[in-house]
C-alpha cells in the first residue's frame, strides 16, 4: 500500500479563524426537535447510548436523513427522519457484521447516490457498507479507528479519516491517517496519507483533495498520485484555525473552538465546508494541544486504559474479551467526553475557494420549545432551503434549525 508523509507547513498569520460570531437569540429563529424513537423498538432514554452523525443524499432520498444510533446494549440501528414533516424517527434496520457481531460504535457516515450507507465502525476498526435498498452488508473494510468518512464527487471512492496502527494496536489520536476505499468490488483500500496532524475528526473530498478537521485546525491534503500503487496525498497545508482572535461577542475572544464532522453546505458545488464547533477550550490549553498533537494521543491512551479497567471491574473479564475479540478496540468510555459545559449551537462555514468564513451561534435554552439541548453537536447537515439538521452525541433527538435568511454561506 502506498503511504506518504503529510507534514503541515508553518501556520501563516492570515489563516482564517473562528472569528466574527453572529449570535441569534432563541426568539430570532425557529427550530424543531425529532426524537430518535419510533415506538416499535423500545428505544427509550434508558436504551439510548450514543449517536455521532447523520447522512443525506438528495439523489437517493430527498426527504430523509439517515441516522445510526447505538443503544444501551451497544447494538447499532439505522433510523430515517423526515426533516420537513416528521415527528418521529422511523426504524430502518439493525446493523450486524457478516460474522454476527452486533456491538458496533457508529461514528461518521456517508450516503451514496444509489443508497449505500458507509459507516465508520470505530470500535471494530473498519468501514461497513450497508445497502439500504436490500439491507445487505456489501463490504467490511479494515482501517484503524475511523472517525469520519466521505464520498468522492464521482462516487468511486470513500475517504476515511482514521487513527494509525502501533503494531496491532489502533491509535485514535495524535498522528492520523487517511484511507481511500473503492466503492465497488473488491472494495480495495489504500492508505493515502500518514503522519496527519492531530485527531481526524472530520473529512470531506473535492477534486482529489481531502479536507480534514483536526479539532483545533483544518488541513487540506493534496491530490493522490497517478496510479493506485502510488495513491499518495502529496503535501498538506493548514486552512483554518479554531482560535477566535476577534469578535463582536467579546466573551468568545481568546478561545479555541473545536471543529468536528465535515459536510458540504451544497454537495453539488462543494465550495463551502460546514461543521459544528462542538466544544471550546481556553486559549492556553487549546494552544498547547494545537502545538503538541502527541498530548492528545497520550490522553487518549490513558483514557483507554482506564476504560478497560473500569469494564473489567464492573463487567468482568468476559466483557473485556468480548469487546476486544476482533482486535483491540480504540474506544474510551463516554464519561470522559461529558464533563464540560458548552451551552449553544455553534456552526462554522468556510469557502474553500475564497477562504472566507462565517460563524454563527444559535442560543439554546428552555425557550426553544422546552427541549433540553446544548452545544455538543458533532454533525450538521444542510438539507436544502436553509434547514440544518444537528446531531448531538449526548442527546436522543435531532435539532432542526430553520436557518433560511439567517445563515449565509461565505
Amino acid at each position: 500500500m502506498g503511504c506518504g508523509s503529510s507534514r503541515v507547513t508553518r501556520v501563516a498569520p492570515a489563516i482564517p479563524g473562528a472569528n466574527k460570531w453572529k449570535v441569534y437569540e432563541p426568539d430570532q429563529y425557529s427550530a424543531r426537535f425529532i426524537d430518535l424513537d419510533d415506538n416499535s423498538t423500545d428505544l427509550d432514554d434508558s436504551g439510548f447510548h450514543f449517536v455521532e452523525s447523520c447522512c443525506y443524499n438528495k439523489k437517493f432520498d430527498p426527504h430523509h436523513v439517515y441516522v445510526p444510533v447505538q443503544r444501551a446494549d451497544l447494538s447499532c440501528h439505522i433510523y430515517k427522519v423526515d426533516f420537513k414533516n416528521g415527528t418521529k424517527a422511523e426504524w430502518v434496520s439493525q446493523v450486524v457484521k457478516n460474522d454476527g457481531e452486533t456491538e458496533l460504535s457508529p461514528f461518521g457516515t456517508a450516503l451514496s447516490d444509489d443508497g449505500v450507507l458507509w459507516l465508520c465502525c470505530f470500535n471494530e476498526n473498519m468501514l461497513l457498507a450497508l445497502d439500504l435498498k436490500g439491507m445487505v452488508v456489501l463490504a467490511e473494510v479494515t482501517c484503524p479507528a475511523p472517525n469520519d468518512v466521505c464520498l468522492s464527487r464521482d462516487g468511486k471512492y470513500v475517504y476515511a479519516g482514521c487513527g494509525s496502527w502501533l503494531g496491532k494496536i489502533p491509535i485514535a489520536a495524535g498522528k492520523g491517517t487517511i484511507w481511500r476505499a473503492e466503492t465497488s468490488p473488491p472494495y480495495a483500500i489504500t492508505k493515502v496519507a500518514k503522519n496527519c496532524q492531530g485527531t481526524m475528526a472530520g473529512v470531506a473530498e473535492e477534486n482529489g483533495q481531502v479536507y480534514c478537521a483536526h479539532l483545533q485546525r483544518m488541513t487540506v491534503y493534496g491530490k493522490p498520485g497517478p496510479s493506485a500503487a502510488k495513491a499518495v496525498m502529496q503535501g498538506a497545508r493548514q486552512i483554518w484555525t479554531g482560535y477566535c482572535s476577534h469578535s463582536d461577542a467579546s466573551e468568545k475572544v481568546g478561545k479555541y473552538y473545536l471543529a468536528d464532522n465535515l459536510s458540504w453546505w451544497d454537495d453539488e458545488t462543494r465550495d463551502v465546508l460546514f461543521t459544528p464547533c462542538y466544544r471550546c477550550l481556553g486559549g492556553a490549553i487549546g494552544a498547547l494541544l494545537d502545538r503538541y498533537a502527541k498530548l492528545s494521543a497520550i490522553g487518549w491512551g490513558g483514557a483507554r486504559v482506564l476504560t478497560m479497567f473500569n469494564r473489567l471491574r464492573e463487567q468482568g473479564l468476559d466483557a473485556v474479551a468480548r469487546v476486544n475479540d476482533d482486535g483491540l478496540s480504540p474506544e474510551v468510555d463516554l464519561s470522559f467526553s461529558k464533563g464540560d459545559v458548552f451551552e449553544h449551537a455553534h456552526l462554522s462555514l468556510m469557502n474553500v475557494r475564497t477562504r472566507a468564513t462565517a460563524n454563527y451561534v444559535f442560543k439554546l435554552d428552555a425557550a426553544v420549545q422546552g427541549h433540553a439541548y446544548d452545544g455538543h453537536i458533532t454533525h450538521v447537515e444542510h438539507v436544502g432551503d436553509g434547514l440544518i439538521v444537528c446531531v448531538n452525541f449526548q442527546m436522543q433527538k435531532l435539532l432542526i434549525i430553520d436557518g433560511k435568511g439567517l445563515v449565509q454561506p461565505p
